[in-house]
């Protein structure tokens, strides 16, 4: 039975209090200590002094539209998946700026031939537990990263083996020159760079520790509601800074409307809304915030597939109709009510380092430029003057519930070239587990994607093209590719490496496998218990529960 599907806002507060009542002993008072008779976080303006707080206090409670498989062994998770994950564990490198700043890895460095890495870790770290964070816990956690059923498969592809070199260093040695490799370990990636509890989890195993989470994150693990919601309380002794709330409510909550109600009543304090949802928030009086600029795309899966050969979209005439049948000036105005910015390669935003912004700018909108007439005549050319049926495969993700309401937009533009689009809701979850491959009911189908902006960008050309991740759109027909996206990660010239990146993007952006719409703000509707001044935002990394530790209380 799902706790959070409920008839009424008014059930829906009591059950928001039952919850997190029931998840520990007591909870802390969600406003200040006596003394004071303003709500937390709210300063009316008042002359009488309130006790100032000498620790975490109040509950934070966020509504997320999706969070993956909701699972919690970090080697199997993918990058939605760490939605749940953030509050508790440490990234090895975090991000601020465009640029990776210290984690529980204080220090990384680069041998002269290329061949290795020597990381220093923070000192006086512990995990949830009291255990020591050591050198130990981040080469097994290296360790974990390269097992054969981890879901990403970069670490394997880039590191020979980890050793300890004393309780604070670790170095690695890697398969050939790996410039990229702590980019891997940065939040902004969303990839494998956690730090796993090395004792707890051999001690108690993975069934045992993936039930009940420890890591060094600002936040311990309470409980998980499966489908519904994740408790957590704060770490009083985490090294970057106690939270400011005592605890945190991660609330599975996929209906727009009722996220947007529950930030009006004050049932959550942070919800993920549409653009659609701001005007009537920031009409009320409340906050939002835009906290990352997002690519979407759309992604034809299996058309190099055999078992595709005989559909519509193994044509590149076809699916060039498909893209440029779409008209992503009038998306960017109307939908995104002008927010948005111009599409770019797939898996790169404005912010990508290593790639000519302006270049691609200019070669995307000529690629993609909208003319339906040309589409209906390459539709003509590839035998479909009638058009075809085409399934579109939708799920909103976190960060960008609205994803589903755009791809209703782009099946119209479709229609309208003679294309019957036929829209199917499915989990998240489900096309995660249908791309590896892909599953049957992926081949020569549709569905569409934000792409993060804390891509580098040779991991911007690989996630979407590479034979060696889940996605592989070309599946292998263009071998080229491979040994161009070994060929970055292998060159330790700058100059170089951006003259391959390119040819790279060139080469994956001109099979119309995957076509980007445009660049998208992610928002949140705020409450007035919440400040977010100590975020930079746009944000470094595509989920902000990665920056839940950070949020304060209003004052």
């Amino acid at each position: 039975m799902r706790i959070w599907r409920i008839e009424t806002l008014a059930a829906l507060g009591l059950v928001v209090s039952a919850l997190l009542a029931a998840c520990k002993p007591a909870l802390s008072p969600s406003t200040p200590p006596s003394g004071s008779t303003t709500p937390p976080g709210i300063n009316r303006g008042t002359t009488s002094t309130a006790t100032a707080p000498t620790g975490p206090y109040g509950d934070l409670r966020i509504a997320v539209a999706t969070w993956g498989e909701e699972r919690f062994e970090p080697p199997l998770v993918t990058a939605t998946g760490h939605v749940v994950l953030n509050p508790i564990f440490d990234w090895m490198i975090r991000a601020d700026k465009g640029q990776m700043t210290p984690g529980a890895i204080e220090k990384w460095v680069m041998a002269p031939d290329g061949l290795s890495w020597t990381y220093s870790v923070r000192k006086g770290m512990k995990f949830h537990n009291g255990d020591q964070l050591t050198a130990r816990d981040v080469k097994f956690s290296f360790d974990q990263y390269m097992r054969k059923d981890a879901f990403f498969s970069n670490t394997t592809s880039a590191v020979n083996r980890v050793d300890v070199v004393d309780d604070n260093t670790v170095k690695i040695f890697t398969k050939g020159v790996q410039p990229y490799l702590p980019t891997l370990q940065s939040v902004a990636s969303v990839l494998q760079g956690l730090v796993m509890p090395k004792s707890y989890v051999e001690s108690n195993g993975w069934q045992y520790a993936s039930a009940h989470p420890v890591g060094s994150g600002p936040f311990k693990f309470v409980s998980h509601a499966g489908g519904d919601s994740v408790t957590y309380q704060a770490n009083d002794s985490y090294w970057a800074g106690a939270p400011a709330f005592k605890n945190l409510a991660l609330i599975l909550m996929p209906e727009e409307t009722t996220r947007v109600a529950t930030v009006r009543t004050g049932v959550v304090d942070i919800a993920e809304i549409n653009l659609d949802s701001v005007p009537q928030l920031e009409a009320a009086g409340f906050r939002t915030a835009a906290v990352d600029q997002t690519e979407i795309a759309v992604q034809l899966h299996g058309t190099y597939d055999s078992r595709a050969a005989k559909s519509a979209v193994a044509d590149i005439r076809v699916r060039k109709a498909l893209s440029i049948s779409i008209n992503r000036e009038e998306i960017m105005s109307t939908f995104f009510r002008g927010k948005a910015g111009p599409p770019m390669p797939p898996y790169t935003t404005e912010s990508t380092m290593e790639i000519d912004v302006s270049y691609w700018k200019k070669y995307v909108a000529d690629l993609y430029s909208y003319d339906p007439e040309q589409a209906k005549q390459l539709l003509k050319e590839a035998g479909y003057p009638n058009g075809f049926s085409l399934k579109l495969y939708s799920f909103p993700v976190s960060g960008t519930p609205w994803l589903p309401k755009v791809f209703e937009i782009i099946a119209g533009y479709w229609s309208k070239i003679g294309v019957k689009p036929e829209i199917v809701p499915i989990d998240l979850a489900v096309w995660t587990s249908w791309r590896k491959g892909p599953a049957e009911p992926l081949v020569g189908q549709s569905i569409m994607m934000r792409f993060p902006g804390g891509n580098s960008a040779p991991r911007s050309l690989e996630l979407p093209f590479s034979t060696k991740q889940a996605n592989a759109l070309v599946s292998g027909a263009n071998p080229e590719l491979d040994k161009l996206i070994d060929a970055i990660y292998a060159e330790p010239d700058a100059n170089k490496r951006k003259e391959i990146i390119a040819r790279g993007l060139k080469m994956g952006i001109d099979t119309y496998t995957v076509f980007e719409i445009c660049s998208a703000p992610s928002m949140l509707g705020l409450g007035p218990r919440v400040d977010l001044s100590s975020w930079s935002l746009p944000l470094a990394a595509p989920q902000f529960t990665a920056f839940a530790g950070y949020i304060k209380h209003e004052r």
